[in-house]
């Protein structure tokens, strides 16, 4: 049995968000080279440019503002977890809910060097930073745990 347990802070969950979104690369990048082009090729549209550009810039900026938005609405995000796993489940312990979650309810995960990702659906996934864990080996074993008992999607889904 692996515990952890930690307060999510708003700048590490804002971070999550961002490596969640795709936005930014999908449709921020996009809008900002057409409005180059466009400013290059039709000077008078200038304003056209002008504005797509702002819009396209806003998009790397959006998933940040989200995170802030939903952080400062929620008074469970920020109220400190404790987590217990094992090879059966995740259990999640709040001042405000217990929650136990069999392996099977995960939809994947996503591991990165600072957080882990594990979504209960395409759009929905609990943020676990590794300094939750009060060691490397706990961290490592929890991810073990994520493979050995998580799948990971045949297909690509988008912020996954």
């Amino acid at each position: 049995m692996i515990s952890f347990s930690g307060t999510l802070d708003v700048k590490t969950y804002a971070k999550a968000v961002r490596k969640m979104s795709k936005t930014p690369m999908y449709v921020g990048g996009p809008l900002l080279m057409v409005a180059v082009a466009v400013g290059a090729a039709r000077p008078d549209l200038w304003l056209f440019s002008l504005i797509v550009g702002l819009f396209g810039v806003s998009m790397f900026f959006a998933p940040g503002r989200a995170a802030r938005r939903i952080f400062a609405t929620s008074a469970m995000i920020g109220a400190p977890h404790r987590y217990t796993a094992d090879d059966d489940r995740l259990t999640i312990d709040t001042p405000y809910s217990s929650s136990n979650f069999p392996w099977r309810v995960f939809y994947t995960y996503r591991l990165d060097d600072d957080v882990i990702l594990l979504y209960l659906s395409a759009a929905q996934s609990l943020v676990l930073p590794r300094n939750f864990f009060a060691s490397g080996d706990e961290w490592e074993a929890f991810r073990t745990l994520l493979r050995a008992h998580v799948r990971q999607p045949r297909i690509h889904i988008t912020g996954v």
